[in-house]
């Protein structure tokens, strides 16, 4: 009996993964392999890749005339190359599977350290809402060096709060940070590097540990990151000179600058763009606040609740600082993107869930008048619409060749239905147990 005891929560661990990669395989695969490329983005990386292996230069091809070379580092382009021998060509799908790999890696990575902190609940809620943002999802099933970069920075991060919270994993996880911010920095250059630090930096400001020990920490840290990422740069100059250095001062300074392009940045927007950015790529968890309290006073102490409890979890706090830090860099630049904001959303999945099993699953009785009827809505609305929108997704394609756009359509619905429902199923379960228990 001792040893089935032993050996079940493992089991029970290993079987949440699998169940996870499963879900997402058919979540994230229809898309991916139905959907042909519909934007300058995808192409343009492809082109990249192209150009490596009919031209034999795996630094920095020219991507079109002859003086145009890449704008951002290889490694995505290099995973292409790879997934592309693997599975006999290039593809719309095979130049895809590097986001859908690192989309999958670091939900696995954010799993399996919540599970050995906090439980395996709180662990598959995460990955799901994480898995269902819209933005999440479709950063997954493009050819966009987006995705890569996250799955440094994430890996980044986390590495970086096992090394501070236990100290006994620090030469495995100074490797990880490391490499980490190595995948970071070749997918989309120094970005990665700066932002987590500066991460790192406020979040030990905040808890008044920051001390020169930490301080050469980082800096070393940083340093190794350089020394890897470097090889690639000075191979790169030395095989396209002062006209790479011009697009790499382009690319990272004058678009942080706003001089990119002569004074005209791209994706020029104002400062209210992210903050709504974030609310609709967090749909429909962006309707929590509304049902958070039937008027403002007892909307008001909850907050302060909140409050407290950030303060009092390492954790949720650093997540915490990893938004604000990422919503105050990039509203400085003209030049905005909704998928900038693509590394900090595993905090924003983890934030929402701490809160939401803390403050949604814990109180007893029944359930709030809002967050009940948009739950029971939602779930009734899934279940009408799940039928059609697995036929359209594996079926439509068949019948009519130009539905992908319409399975597109039908995917993206599901994914947001789904996660409203995952929230009711999991608060009304929750709150059976506590008055079973009570």
């Amino acid at each position: 009996m001792q040893q089935k005891k032993s050996y079940t929560p493992r089991l029970k661990e290993v079987s949440a993964l699998l169940s996870l990669l499963l879900i997402a395989s058919l979540m994230y695969v229809p898309s991916m392999y139905y959907t042909p490329f519909y934007s300058r983005g995808e192409p343009r990386e492809v082109l990249i890749t192209q150009a490596m292996l009919q031209s034999k230069d795996w630094i920095l091809p020219i991507r079109y005339a002859p003086d145009e070379i890449a704008t951002k580092p290889p490694l995505m382009h290099w995973m292409m190359l790879g997934f592309s021998y693997c599975c006999g060509g290039l593809s719309e799908f095979t130049s895809r599977l590097p986001s859908f790999v690192m989309s999958l890696a670091t939900m696995v990575v954010m799993m399996l350290l919540l599970m050995r902190r906090y439980s395996l609940q709180i662990a598959i809620l995460a990955s799901c809402m994480l898995m269902t943002f819209p933005l999440w999802f479709r950063s997954s099933v493009t050819a966009r060096v987006d995705m890569c970069l996250s799955a440094g920075i994430v890996l980044a991060h986390l590495a970086f709060f096992v090394r501070y919270q236990y100290p006994r994993y620090a030469s495995l996880m100074t490797v990880l940070l490391v490499l980490g911010l190595s995948l970071g920095t070749l997918s989309k250059g120094p970005v990665a590097l700066i932002l987590s630090m500066l991460s790192f930096g406020t979040f030990l400001l905040y808890a008044r540990v920051l001390s020169w020990r930490w301080f050469v920490y980082l800096s070393l840290g940083a340093l190794c990151t350089a020394g890897v990422s470097v090889i690639w740069y000075v191979l790169a100059y030395y095989d396209r000179g002062d006209s790479f250095l011009t697009v790499v001062m382009s690319e990272n300074f004058g678009r942080f600058a706003g001089t990119m392009r002569g004074g005209d940045p791209p994706h020029t927007h104002g400062l209210w763009y992210y903050p709504v950015t974030l609310l609709v790529g967090c749909l429909p968890l962006s309707l929590l606040p509304f049902m958070y309290g039937r008027n403002v006073s007892q909307i008001r102490s909850r907050l302060t609740s909140v409050v407290q409890e950030i303060r009092a979890d390492d954790f949720l706090l650093f997540n915490c600082i990893i938004v604000i830090v990422y919503l105050l860099f990039y509203s400085i630049p003209p030049s905005k993107r909704a998928e900038y904001l693509l590394p900090m959303y595993p905090s924003v999945a983890v934030i929402v869930t701490l809160l939401f099993s803390r403050f949604f699953t814990n109180r007893g009785g029944r359930l709030d008048c809002w967050s009940g009827w948009l739950a029971r809505v939602s779930l009734y609305v899934c279940t009408v619409l799940l039928p059609g929108s697995l036929i359209a997704v594996f079926a439509l394609p068949f019948i009519i060749p130009g539905a992908v756009f319409v399975v597109d359509g039908f995917w993206y619905l599901f994914t947001m239905l789904e996660c409203a429902c995952l929230l009711y199923l999991v608060r009304s379960y929750t709150q059976r147990s506590n008055m079973l228990n009570a």
